[in-house]
């Protein structure tokens, strides 16, 4: 990741972590509001699953357990959502076909420690099985920001029918938890046509309504893991549901 973007991304986690420790309980028209947002990602993610994969972790918080900052940035510094992780059903046809190979093949190879190649071979192979087992989706709300100019249609946009840019993470310019994997995506929806760049690589959202004001205006869905498996969600789900989320 740029330096200097990281040094921007840590300054802001500070400040928001700070923040979070001087929460509060949302008003009842914030709780609507976060209520809005939750329904909407909520019925798209949970989608995810089928005969072959399954939720193992992750989704929103019960609403009474919603919190708010007191100090935002942001018109509403909320932070409804646990990262999602999809995991292989165990039994199912893509497991035996794709996932218990690997593990088969992990559980039974002795390597010696002092054998390089032999221990490099045997790292590769539990990384490939970690980017071929899990699918793992991390929700913001009203995000400061991306590391990436967001240019709707151009040469970046994976063009993805409602979303408003979307794009293959690279490595040196992730934003997200830094899982390791070899694949991630990022999609953003809501109006980020008005985008501020902050001189550094970072461009900052540009909100129509001031701190403590009860909005959610855009919504960032990042997500990582198998890429046969992303490629398929990103194309087959109605994405247009994650706008039904945003406070117009």
């Amino acid at each position: 990741m740029n330096k200097k973007v990281l040094l921007l991304l840590l300054l802001f986690g500070c400040i928001q972590k700070v923040s979070a420790q001087s929460s509060r309980s949302p008003t009842p028209q914030e709780r609507i509001v976060i209520d809005k947002a939750v329904n909407a990602v909520v019925g798209v993610i949970n989608g995810f699953s089928n005969n072959d994969w399954e939720i193992t972790a992750g989704g929103a918080d019960a609403p009474e357990s919603y919190s708010v900052q007191r100090k935002p940035w942001v018109p509403i510094g909320v932070a409804p959502f646990n990262d999602w992780t999809f995991e292989i059903r165990q039994g199912s046809p893509l497991w035996n076909s794709l996932t218990k190979p690997y593990l088969d093949k992990i559980q039974n190879t002795s390597v010696d420690i002092n054998d390089k190649k032999a221990t490099d071979a045997y790292l590769k192979l539990g990384n490939e099985f970690a980017n071929k087992k899990d699918v793992i989706v991390e929700v913001h709300v009203n995000d400061f920001g991306i590391p990436m100019y967001p240019q709707k249609d151009g040469a970046m946009d994976l063009k993805i029918p409602g979303c408003y840019f979307a794009w293959k993470q690279q490595h040196d310019n992730l934003i997200g938890t830094d899982r390791n994997l070899e694949n991630s995506y990022v999609l953003v929806f809501g109006n980020w046509a008005n985008v501020k760049s902050s001189g550094n690589g970072f461009y900052n959202f540009h909100f129509t309504h001031p701190p403590l004001a009860p909005y959610i205006e855009n919504i960032v869905i990042i997500i990582s893991g198998n890429n046969e498996r992303i490629s398929e969600l990103l194309h087959k789900t109605n994405w247009n549901e994650i706008n039904n989320g945003l406070t117009q």
